[in-house]
């Protein structure tokens, strides 16, 4: 199935969103790599200065993004939605997630029929700045299909 639904560009909080998004993609993969142990912390600490953003801002972001209660993590829905309408390719959105070709299809569908189909950012706007910087080094450090 091709994309062929009318779906519409993301918009300035969408794109926002996506960022987030991508902070939260890096974050899990370097937590599913090294564990949630002293030395992540150690090397999100690092990382933090590495980037020049706040150590206690990108913490508090991760550990809300984290948590089991989080409003700020995206569900799979969410991100296969963004990452689609973004235009990267099914497989890839497939093969990241593990999920099938027909579930993204599924996502979109439901998607395109909700009436209210904005997603918008969920962290205060000063935050912003930081997460840019932070996913920017993250996603030239670690290797990832999705070209964080």
């Amino acid at each position: 199935m091709k994309k062929n639904k009318n779906l519409p560009e993301l918009t300035a909080d969408e794109l926002r969103r996506l960022d987030e998004i991508k902070m939260y993609l890096a974050v899990e993969k370097l937590y599913r790599v090294l564990g949630d142990t002293t030395t992540t912390q150690d090397i999100l600490d690092g990382l933090c200065t590495a980037a020049g953003v706040s150590i206690n801002i990108i913490k508090s972001l991760i550990a809300a993004m984290r948590a089991a209660n989080t409003t700020i993590a995206p569900d799979t829905s969410e991100i296969a939605i963004m990452l689609y309408r973004h235009n990267y390719p099914v497989s890839k959105i497939c093969e990241f997630l593990e999920i099938s070709h027909n579930t993204v299809y599924n996502y979109i569908d439901a998607y395109y029929t909700h009436k209210d189909r904005e997603y918008m950012s969920k962290v205060k706007p000063e935050y912003y700045p930081q997460i840019v910087k932070f996913k920017e080094l993250l996603g030239s450090l670690l290797y990832d299909e999705l070209k964080l």
